[in-house]
């Protein structure tokens, strides 16, 4: 049998009088509502608003926050016959007045805490304003304490139809404008009924309701589904990542309702404690994970449970599932979860429909699918193409009356009694359903191939570096690009100070994994967070409009915050100084990012170091120097030294490149650098080197080219870098007198670990660590270049993804112009295809390595000024040396 909202809330609540049904926990205090309370406090609401004039069919709106007098307000306007007009509490006041004017709503219950009270005064449209919170009653406004606490007497209620409309929802859309959605009390009734049917829930449930209630996805499953079958919902009024933990273990929720960004949030903080953990143990922890979900898949079983225990108490030991919808989960991220021993079970719907369409069954879920349709809910794919995806088509009582006072619209999506979603999907032979997109999304390329956005999205978010990213079409419409919003908070954490060269190689690193047609060939970085709608979508159209409207300019960053030079001391005053004369600015913003707003990178930023040093007279530590991002962060800190006396008393010193490069490393590196190495030594490097040799000529077919140009001693050696196996390469294309006098700089991450770290000596290599000991590793590059030794640096700095050159860094340049050294341009063909990025194991491949002809620092910085002008001598000399080494390939 069909009720209306009122007449099924009133069935529960004359069941169950005294039961709790809902629980506000705000800080420590717990605020209980009973069946009894909700129902009288919303009878009272009703009685108050006909006594206001307010007739049936009349439209109320309700701006408020979750928690319990958002049902009490919502039932209290079906109760009073008018309609109800969600809105979202964070809406603007335009998009607020929008909604008002559009649905010509007479009377509005909303939050104090929204800012502006004062100017919805104005809005001629509305008889009353009706404020949760505590505050005066004027001209207008009705204090809602005093409508609950007023007299018993209730006015008779008009009569409802189940097909009268219960809400006009305004969805704001990720492709156009609002647009009402007219739902009636049939529509959620049977979508309320479908629902029940799965037999999901049980008695002793305790539901989490953390997302917004205006949209009808968290309205139904996390307010309608639950009251009416008499189960506890749980409010919170803060909804940070660490107060969901917190509220999920001590108020013992069983179902959590989320939308992917939750999970993504989840995700991201397990996947950065796992990172922090050491190689050996991350290996032995996906083992087990692989291992446990495997007999989990064939026992039903779910081991994983209690082997990751610790990890299931931070979301409450009573936790039963996860209901996950708004939008398309990552597939990764599910199954990452489902491993754990977590169940996620995915469903699908829209405002139009409800909304639920579709939710994986408990007994059975399917991960990247959406499960199956609801009962009494009819799902069909029209139009499909050769691989059964299409767009898809819903049937039932659940579907829409149609957009409020939009009949064309309506006409275009409800055609014969069937919703046409702009939702791309197919079913397979068990009747599960995929979504593969939205058509007014799809990127469409001028080749003619349809790309999902959000399917490549979901492929580049894997890096831990991105929190966020679009994916749109070029102007050309013949490539893809991308807006990237960088993860800094996981840069800090990572200690990598080069934000954009970072997510550069990320991009190229995850696009070998995708077919030409999907790998993202342009970005540009932001570090303003993209518009979403309130369940996580992004808004693509506002998205496209700002990167066109950016075109050949910087994507719009965060509001500027203007320095008052007031308010800085003397200290930070200097560090503005340096900070504009190094980029040659004119205004610098207390939030610019030092790499993205100001194009700082790292070596430039321990020039900064050193200037500051200088003009300070203070002793900066270069790894608190690299936590350092935001300009803010900048002056907090000059503050913070320049206040110590010790710091203060460090004798003023003449520092530049020159002066550091000529100083001693620290004694932690000078161990490292074996100068002359003793017998043992000798003896295990060229055990090592023999078995390189043989390595590399058996497995790699070893060629060397050009041995005749390696000068005897101190030079440097320059190779592209596109492989693992570049530097055992380049050792074993050396002569045995030079190969015992060269020298390695290489990232610290892969020669600063156990077992590793005890060989290094041996191994000739010089850790460096971007973040931390730029400074110490070129003091250790020098001591090794003026004691007439060999040093070999790759001048990109990571591996090519694609094999191609990328850009060289000038601290090559540094070495050679200060030390006054010469560089041997060399390049390597064959590591790339042997054993590329993205591949576990190396395979044999044909390896060939040419050195080219010595070249002075003067020479290549000749040639780099004849490619770019305007450039400084170690950028100049750089760009030669790439320059070099792009003419050697050409002679293979």
């Amino acid at each position: 049998m069909i009720l209306t909202l009122p007449e099924a809330f009133k069935k529960v609540a004359a069941a169950h009088p005294d039961k709790i049904c809902m629980k506000l926990k705000k800080g420590n205090v717990h605020t209980h509502f009973t069946y009894r309370q909700l129902l009288e406090e919303s009878l009272k609401t009703a009685s108050w608003l006909i006594s206001a004039g307010i007739k049936k069919g009349d439209r109320v709106a309700l701006v408020l926050e979750n928690r319990p007098q958002w049902a009490v307000c919502y039932f209290g306007i079906l109760l009073s016959g008018a309609i109800a007009v969600p809105i979202d509490i964070q809406s603007s006041y335009e998009d607020l007045k929008y909604i008002l004017r559009d649905s010509k709503c007479k009377m509005i219950f909303i939050s104090g805490r929204v800012g502006y009270l004062k100017s919805l005064k104005e809005q001629s449209l509305l008889e009353k304003i009706v404020v949760i919170d505590g505050v005066s009653p004027e001209e207008k406004v009705q204090p809602y304490q005093q409508i609950i606490s007023g007299t018993d007497k209730q006015l008779s209620l008009p009569g409802i139809e189940i097909d009268d409309i219960a809400s006009i929802i305004y969805t704001s859309g990720t492709t156009g404008p609002f647009k009402g959605v007219v739902l009636t009390h049939n529509n959620f009734y049977s979508n309320f009924l479908s629902l029940r049917e799965l037999n999901v829930i049980i008695d002793k449930d305790n539901i989490l309701s953390i997302l917004p209630l205006h949209h009808s996805y968290a309205f139904m499953v996390t307010l309608i589904v639950p009251l009416l079958l008499a189960v506890l919902i749980t409010y919170i009024d803060v909804l940070g990542s660490e107060e969901i933990a917190r509220a999920l273990k001590e108020e013992k929720i069983t179902i959590l309702v989320v939308v992917p960004q939750i999970i993504d949030i989840f995700y991201k903080k397990i996947k950065e404690k796992l990172q922090s953990r050491p190689f050996y143990l991350r290996i032995v922890f996906n083992l087990i994970r692989q291992i446990s979900w495997i007999l989990r898949c064939i026992t039903k079983i779910n081991f994983s449970r209690l082997i990751f225990s610790k990890i299931h108490l931070r979301f409450g030991p009573d936790l039963r599932f996860i209901v996950c919808g708004g939008a398309k989960l990552n597939e990764a991220r599910a199954k990452f979860f489902f491993k754990l021993g977590f169940t996620i079970l995915e469903g699908y719907g829209l405002t139009e429909t409800s909304p639920v369409v579709s939710l994986n069954p408990i007994s059975r879920p399917k991960i990247g699918s959406v499960g199956k349709p609801l009962p009494g809910v009819e799902v069909k794919i029209s139009n499909p193409v050769d691989n059964g995806i299409g767009e898809i088509t819903i049937k039932g009582p659940n579907v829409m009356r149609g957009y409020y006072n939009r009949q064309h619209e309506t006409d275009e999506v409800l055609k014969e009694g069937w919703f046409y979603s702009g939702d791309l999907g197919y079913i397979d032979k068990r009747n599960y359903l995929y979504i593969r997109g939205r058509l007014k999304e799809t990127v469409v390329l001028s080749s003619g191939k349809n790309i999902p956005p959000e399917e490549v999205e979901a492929h580049y978010l894997k890096s831990l570096f991105i929190k966020e990213i679009c994916v749109l079409a070029d102007e050309t419409a013949t490539k893809l690009v991308a807006v990237v919003v960088p993860n800094l908070e996981y840069f800090k954490k990572a200690k990598e100070p080069n934000v954009f060269d970072i997510i550069k190689w990320n991009l190229e690193y995850l696009s070998q994994k995708l077919p030409p047609y999907k790998r993202i060939r342009g970005f540009t970085l932001t570090n303003k967070d993209l518009p979403h709608t309130r369940l996580g979508k992004i808004k693509r159209f506002e998205v496209d409009r700002l990167y066109r409207e950016a075109a050949g300019k910087k994507f719009p960053q965060k509001e500027k915050e203007k320095i008052k030079e007031d308010s800085l001391s003397a200290s930070q005053k200097k560090a503005i100084k340096i900070l504009k004369k190094s980029k040659g600015l004119e205004e610098v913003f207390l939030n610019d990012h030092l790499e993205l707003d100001l194009g700082i990178d790292s070596l430039e930023k321990i020039e900064i170091l050193l200037a500051l040093e200088r003009a300070l007279h203070i002793k900066i530590k270069e790894e608190e120097l690299a936590q350092i991002f935001i300009v803010s962060e900048l002056l907090d800190y000059v503050e913070k030294v320049t206040a110590s006396k010790v710091l203060a008393q460090h004798k003023e010193e003449s520092f530049d490149w020159t002066g550091i490069l000529n100083t001693l490393p620290p004694q932690s590196l000078l161990k490292i650098i074996d100068l002359e190495p003793r017998k043992r030594a000798k003896i295990f490097t060229l055990t090592g080197a023999k078995t390189l040799d043989f390595i590399s000529r058996l497995f790699f077919r070893l060629r060397v080219y050009g041995k005749d140009n390696l000068p005897k001693s101190k030079f440097i050696i320059c190779p592209n870098h596109t492989s693992y196996l570049d530097a055992f390469i380049i050792l074993s294309s050396l002569p045995l007198g030079i190969k015992l006098n060269t020298f390695f700089v290489g990232l610290s991450r892969y020669f600063v670990v156990p077992i590793i770290r005890d060989f290094v000596k041996y191994m000739r290599v010089i850790p460096v660590d971007f973040s931390s000991n730029l400074i110490e590793t070129m003091m250790a590059a020098s001591f090794v270049i003026r004691n007439d030794k060999i040093l070999c640096v790759f001048p990109e700095g990571v591996r090519s993804v694609d094999g191609e050159l990328k850009e060289f860094k000038k601290g090559v340049g540094i070495l050679a112009k200060e030390l006054d050294v010469i560089i041997v341009p060399t390049y390597i063909k064959g590591t790339h295809q042997a054993w590329r990025p993205g591949i576990s194991l190396p395979r044999p491949y044909p390896v060939r390595v040419r050195f080219g002809r010595p070249q002075t620092p003067q020479q290549l910085r000749e040639q780099g000024l004849s490619l770019q002008k305007g450039l400084d001598d170690y950028q100049a000399i750089s760009l030669g040396l790439k320059e070099q080494i792009r003419i050697l390939a050409k002679e293979f």
